[in-house]
């Protein structure tokens, strides 16, 4: 029987927890070097993906090549690297002398005496991935043991697993890639295994089923782990459709590390929307990994990338490259519903970059009645504290078989709310027909810091950035501040926002091309400014209160269109506009009844500078036969141009308006 030897030495220096090499000089071997190289990376790796110290010999094996790496006991590992081999503890590293049997495989681990710890240097050969420390005993007969067992054909000898950081990796469960694949391994073995970490080192793997996650405090990681699925993957189950399924009123589950791509060209029956689908959980990390879905993925009807489906707490997605290339009608991005009210909460988006070109939006937040697969009268769902930081979100237009997407962003819909939602320093770009932002029935919702570019060259003034949605309840406390918005491709807009008073728009910047309003409804605008080539309507239309907010534009319509406003407030605006022309009338009372319900208009400290008027004929207002009942203008410290000596006012024959300046 052939054996080698591993080396040990008792007395050594390099801490684990805080290793610091200050007597450590370059007279050391160049492996010495390299290896100290590694641990610190491995350590670096860890803190950056948030994983546990458990995993430090897994993942230093997977960065130091030509390496083996046992856990012998707790902080402590056994290095074998290119026939030296090395002791690591919470005191430090060095070479070892002190001798201990290994032999290449399990079967040869089979030939030791009863009562033998042994080293395996693979698990069908050596070096291939199965590596691991085992205590040689009797059979034992368990059908689902806990813990790692490994038994001859013969049933006379069992190899027992010993591991002090309760991790296994895949190869060490005798995966080979032969004659199963991974979500086999995943799905059969380590729900009944105690250990917290499931480890699936570098490598292409290909599954046929769901990977399941629906055991509780289990870390599946990855580490530059790719699988795929070929026109072999059959599902099956609830959730046929989906690589990631996370379930089963569980608690406290990472996934770090996989790279996931779909490589299938037939349309399953009946696939569910996200390439990683999570309900029931709570508790729930995903990081540092890759989602693909490409444009062959057009063969499903929907088809989106992650989808919380109802009754998740606690999600972290941070640090993963998104893609979805299908085009479908259903399907997009991110989802975070409450399909059956059940209640979610708390969940972090950051630091991701996010692609998607289906139809639907991009991201979604809302737990809807009307989606709602099993409705209830007592509307007791809802989604609260949903954050999106520090993300790199883009909206890329459609196929032309599927039309223009209507909307980017979903924030709660109809009947069940969401609360504190909210968008913090991303950078975004969205091709939309319709719709920037839709919300619905929401209270909380803060938009801030972020960077947008938004192509709505698909029609021409349609576009509105901020919409409430009619069919749905009040919407409240609605807060976009401190954003960059950049209208692209020749893009235009019809206002900026169709909201009511719960909307705050402040801070803002806006660049465009054509806007027909800039403020076109009672929401507080103040301190923005916005520069645009041509405001083609107005720059007011349906407001309360404007303040601080600098315009500037090439050319403007008039500055307050009044067309068919039924007033139900006094009405004050308190800004500073910049035209280089203006086609006639300031003000223009237009359409078929204007009520101004006793209510009047003020410009206070406002500033218009307009350089010249179109036509020869010019004042302040422009026809006041739509008018139904009196209205009064007040000018309170304005300058207001060319129009400071023509205040007349053409066709007010029946003296409705009446002009005060103070």
């Amino acid at each position: 029987m052939k054996k080698s030897k591993l080396f040990l030495l008792g007395v050594s220096i390099f801490a684990l927890a805080s290793c610091k090499f200050e007597n450590i000089t370059d007279s050391r071997a160049s492996d010495e070097i390299i290896l100290e190289e590694k641990i610190n990376e491995t350590k670096t790796y860890l803190s950056n993906q948030n994983l546990k110290k458990n995993l430090f010999g897994n993942v230093l094996q997977s960065k130091l090549k030509n390496s083996l790496v046992y856990n012998i006991n707790e902080n402590e590992y056994l290095v074998e690297f290119n026939e030296s081999s090395y002791k690591i503890d919470s005191n430090g590293f060095e070479k070892i002398s002190n001798t201990f049997n290994a032999v290449n495989t399990v079967e040869d681990a089979f030939k030791e005496e009863i009562g033998t710890k042994i080293f395996t240097k693979g698990y069908y050969s050596a070096n291939d991935g199965g590596n691991g420390y085992f205590e040689v005993l009797s059979y034992i007969d368990i059908k689902n043991p806990d813990e790692l067992l490994i038994s001859n054909d013969d049933k006379t000898i069992t190899l027992k697993y010993i591991t002090y950081d309760s991790v296994v990796n895949v190869y060490q469960l005798g995966y080979n890639g032969l004659n199963s694949t991974l979500d086999t391994y995943i799905n059969d073995f380590t729900g009944y295994l105690k250990y917290s970490t499931i480890y699936i080192p570098e490598n292409t793997y290909k599954i046929t089923n769901n990977f399941d996650a629906k055991v509780s405090n289990k870390v599946y990681c990855g580490y530059n782990a790719t699988i795929y699925t070929d026109d072999s993957y059959s599902p099956q189950g609830y959730n046929n459709g989906c690589l990631f399924y996370v379930y089963n009123h569980i608690e406290n589950i990472q996934i770090n590390g996989f790279d996931c791509e779909i490589r299938v060209n037939k349309k399953l029956d009946d696939p569910m929307l996200g390439l990683l689908s999570a309900r029931d959980v709570d508790g729930l990390e995903i990081a540092n990994c890759k989602f693909l879905l490409p444009k062959e993925g057009k063969i499903y009807s929907g088809s989106g990338i992650m989808d919380f489906f109802t009754n998740w707490k606690n999600v972290v997605v941070r640090d993963c490259y998104l893609e979805n290339y299908a085009s479908t009608k259903a399907g997009g991005g991110i989802g975070f519903r409450d399909i059956y009210k059940a209640g979610c909460e708390n969940a972090l988006i950051e630091n991701n970059y996010l692609y998607c070109n289906c139809k639907d939006e991009v991201i979604a937040v809302f737990s809807g009645a009307d989606t709602s697969l099993y409705p209830n009268d007592s509307c007791g769902g809802y989604i609260k504290n949903v954050t999106f930081k520090n993300n790199h979100i883009i909206g890329g237009p459609t196929n032309e078989e599927t039309g223009p997407r209507v909307v980017g962003l979903t924030i709660g819909y109809q009947i069940s709310p969401v609360y504190n939602i909210n968008y913090i320093d991303n950078e975004i770009e969205m091709y939309t027909a319709n719709y920037f932002m839709l919300y619905g029935k929401t209270d909380g919702v803060i938009f801030k810091g972020n960077k947008i570019k938004i192509d709505s060259s698909y029609v021409k003034n349609l576009y509105v950035p901020f919409y409430h949605n009619p069919r749905a309840d009040e919407g409240k406390n609605i807060v976009v501040d401190e954003n960059e918005i950049e209208f692209i491709n020749d893009s235009t807009a019809y206002t900026i926002s169709q909201t009511a008073e719960e909307f705050t728009f402040t801070n803002n910047k806006i660049i465009g091309k054509e806007i027909s309003y800039i403020f076109n409804s009672k929401s507080k605008f103040e301190n923005n400014t916005i520069n645009v080539d041509k405001i083609t309507k107005a720059v007011y239309h349906n407001v309360k209160e404007t303040k601080n907010n600098i315009v500037n534009c090439n050319t403007i319509g008039v500055v307050f269109e009044f067309y068919n406003l039924n007033i139900t407030d006094d009405i004050v605006v308190s800004d500073n506009i910049t035209a280089n022309s203006i086609g006639s009338y300031m003000m223009m009372f237009n359409g078929d009844a204007i009520y101004s319900n006793g209510h009047s208009v003020t410009f206070k400290d406002f500033i218009f500078d307009v350089s010249k008027v179109e036509s020869q004929w010019y004042g302040l207002v422009y026809g006041t036969a739509a008018l139904k009942d009196n209205i009064v203008i007040n000018f309170e410290n304005v300058n207001i141009s060319v129009y400071n000596d023509h205040h007349n006012i053409y066709r007010d024959d029946e003296n409705r308006l009446t002009v005060n300046f103070k």
